[in-house]
C-alpha cells in the first residue's frame, strides 16, 4: 500500500499486515462447519467420525474448564487470601460474594493494618454492594474510610470523595437523629 510518501515504513508494513490478517479471516470457516455441511449434502458416509471426535473433544474442553475454575475459585479463608494479598501472590475476591464473607475479609485486611490489602478488599466491597450498604460499614470502620478517602485524593477523584462524605454524613446524621427519637 502507498501512501504517497506521507507515512513512514512502518504504517505501510502495519496496514499491509492487517489487511492480509483480515482476508484470512474473513475467509476461515471452522472445520467443523464445512464436515458437517458435507455430510448433511450426502457428500459424506452418513456418520461423521470427525464430527463425533470434535463433539468428545468439545465436552472433555468443558470439563476441564469447569474444573479449573472451581479449582480456582473456592473460597478460602479471609486470613489466607490476605496473606495471599500481602505476599504478592495471585487472589481472587470474586469468590466472596455474601456479605458475612466481604466484610470478614475487610476486617481480616484492617487486622493487617496493610494499605494496599485493606484497599483491595474495601474496592471489592464498593464495587458489590449497594451503596447505602458500604456507607454504613464504611461508618463502622473509620480507617477504612480514612484510607478510602486518601486513595481518592491521590487519585484526584474529588467529586467522589465528596459524594462519599456527603453521603456518610447524611447516613451518619439520620442515624443519630433515630437515636435521639428513641
Amino acid at each position: 500500500v502507498d501512501t504517497g510518501g506521507t507515512g513512514n515504513s512502518g504504517e505501510r508494513l502495519a496496514k499491509g499486515v492487517g489487511k492480509a490478517i483480515g482476508e484470512k479471516l474473513d475467509s476461515w470457516k471452522p472445520p467443523s462447519v464445512s464436515i458437517k455441511w458435507n455430510t448433511s449434502q450426502g457428500h459424506g458416509s452418513g456418520s461423521c467420525v470427525q464430527c463425533a471426535a470434535k463433539d468428545n473433544e468439545i465436552s472433555q474442553l468443558k470439563k476441564r474448564l469447569e474444573n479449573s475454575y472451581s479449582r480456582y475459585n473456592l473460597t478460602l479463608p479471609p486470613d489466607d487470601t490476605v496473606n495471599r494479598i500481602l505476599l504478592g501472590q495471585p487472589y481472587s475476591l470474586e469468590c466472596y460474594r455474601s456479605h458475612e464473607d466481604k466484610l470478614a475479609l475487610l476486617d481480616t485486611a484492617l487486622s493487617t493494618m496493610d494499605g494496599s490489602a485493606i484497599l483491595a478488599t474495601l474496592l471489592h466491597m464498593k464495587n458489590t454492594v449497594k451503596k447505602s450498604i458500604f456507607i454504613k460499614e464504611m461508618q463502622i470502620r473509620p480507617h477504612a474510610s480514612h484510607l478510602y478517602i486518601s486513595y481518592l485524593k491521590k487519585r484526584r477523584n474529588y467529586a467522589e470523595a465528596i459524594d462519599f462524605l456527603g453521603s456518610w454524613l447524611m447516613s451518619w446524621l439520620s442515624q443519630a437523629e433515630h437515636q435521639n427519637t428513641k
